[in-house]
């Protein structure tokens, strides 16, 4: 079931697209943008079922991250508000966002169940919750980073990015491509190290009461 999903959900997607990409209405571009946003808080939630108010903190993430990227596509005039640009590239971001929060919400939670008695310690000589975690956050936010950190590595070297390959076989020039590819890979690295950010900066309080003792998620 699970490799028929794909192919069923691509092709009712490539349905209601040719749909929405025939109204110019912002509302129905930021509506079908407010479902994606509300399907990947749910996916990525799931794996974070330990943490307090887990939804919320998700969709948040998710919304906040995409938010800022469209702000800086829009005030930069890197892409023209159309239907058939803006819900592609949102897309992408809210994708990207969805998985960097699920990966930190398990690796999050492995590191703590690692780690626990060294917070335990730092806890007994006094260090607040925030302090004896800090190394958790860190090595949590470093291993999601890991994938990230090898793409830009290799990037137009071993692989080519997806979106430009596409836009080359589509028959786009290659200069125009790669233009939309760098504006694209960017702002996926930002949005993840925001979205990383954001969410450990609260996530990691879902360990401790709330008189500040620990406890396992």
């Amino acid at each position: 079931m699970l490799l028929f999903a794909p192919f069923l959900q691509l092709t009712a997607l490539g349905f209601v697209l040719h749909y929405i990409f025939s109204f110019t209405h912002v509302l129905s571009v930021f509506g079908f943008i407010l479902l994606m946003i509300l399907i990947a808080t749910k996916t990525a939630q799931g794996r974070g079922k330990w943490v307090k108010h887990g939804f919320w903190l998700t969709f948040s993430g998710v919304t906040i991250t995409w938010g800022l990227t469209f702000f800086i596509w829009v005030v930069c005039n890197i892409i023209p508000f159309q239907a058939n640009y803006v819900i592609p590239m949102s897309g992408m971001i809210i994708g990207n966002a969805m998985t960097t929060i699920s990966l930190l919400y398990k690796v999050t939670s492995q590191e703590f169940v690692h780690t626990q008695g060294i917070i335990e310690s730092k806890l007994a000589l006094g260090f607040t919750s925030k302090q004896a975690c800090e190394d958790l956050i860190k090595e949590s936010i470093k291993t999601v980073f890991v994938p990230t950190i090898d793409t830009l590595k290799t990037i137009g070297t071993v692989q080519i990015p997806g979106m430009m390959a596409g836009m080359i076989v589509a028959g786009a020039n290659p200069m125009e491509a790669i233009r939309y590819q760098i504006v694209i890979m960017f702002s996926l690295t930002s949005g993840a190290a925001f979205a990383c950010m954001f969410i450990s900066f609260f996530a990691y309080r879902s360990f401790f009461t709330k008189r500040g003792c620990l406890i396992r998620p």
